[in-house]
């Protein structure tokens, strides 16, 4: 079985999508029942022979004693292979001062807690099995480098990143990877078209599961592979100006007027 949250959209799905074609059991873990109980459908459909498993769980109620344990009641019988962190909120796009309160504290509370809670009731099962075992936990090249206008979405990502890398020197028993993609088509980023920046969450969960077992940190495309060379190369006073005053700006631009 693979254990998969954020599994009713976006990179979430795809990876569940991958895994089926693959042949994997499956539990999809999010809050949406009914958008879970259409994905495993259709997860039936690609591969007839796989069985789905649906977990209902808000994270931005991850806080709560007992939350991970009522999860943990409902998996515990499974033989779990595969543990993918991939539920998140997005960045906001603003400057720091003007996010709410509250948005902070849910951004903090879905996209940091339940990485560590969730890998801590199933390391030690992940540990004990026989074969191969694997940790995937999406992380983002938002936390790469200094962001702006994202500073405390990049800077929880950048701790998944940090979490991931230091709990696989903990555990090399077990493949445990960071999945760092740059701009991926899904809601996050509302829908941004597929092009030289921007793959689709087949292509980064195809990419991902490529690597997994042979690298810890993946961008899985090569687009972004090129696109993470560029920012690691370029002087940091030319990365944050162009960050700050081109890049960024033109983004919050393009969401606005795709909300709109």
């Amino acid at each position: 079985w693979a254990v998969v949250t954020g599994a009713s959209d976006g990179i979430g799905r795809a990876l569940c999508e991958e895994l089926a074609l693959q042949g994997f059991n499956i539990v999809l873990i999010a809050r949406n029942k009914e958008k879970l109980e259409k994905v495993a459908q259709e997860l039936n459909v690609l591969n007839k022979d796989i069985l789905t498993k649906i977990v209902i769980a808000d994270f931005e109620n991850s806080t709560k004693e007992g939350f991970f344990d009522e999860i943990y009641s409902q998996i515990e019988s499974l033989d779990i292979s595969i543990l993918i962190n991939n539920a998140a909120v997005g960045s906001g796009m603003s400057l720091f001062h003007q996010l709410e309160d509250s948005f902070l504290s849910t951004l903090l509370t879905v996209n940091v807690h339940p990485v560590i809670m969730l890998t801590k009731k199933l390391i030690e099962k992940l540990r004990a099995r026989q074969g191969h075992k694997a940790i995937i936990n999406v992380s983002s090249a938002s936390g790469i480098e200094p962001m702006a206008y994202v500073a405390t979405y990049a800077a929880t990502k950048r701790f998944i990143d940090h979490f991931s890398r230091s709990i696989k020197v903990e555990y090399p028993e077990i493949d445990i990877m960071s999945l760092r993609p740059f701009f991926v088509s899904t809601k996050l980023t509302k829908f941004k078209k597929p092009s030289f920046d921007t793959i689709t969450p087949r292509q980064c969960a195809r990419g991902a599961l490529k690597d997994l077992g042979k690298e810890e940190i993946t961008y899985a495309n090569w687009r972004h592979d090129f696109q993470n060379l560029c920012l690691t190369i370029t002087p940091k006073f030319i990365r944050d100006y162009v960050i700050k005053n081109i890049i960024m700006p033109n983004e919050i631009k393009r969401r606005a007027a795709n909300k709109s």
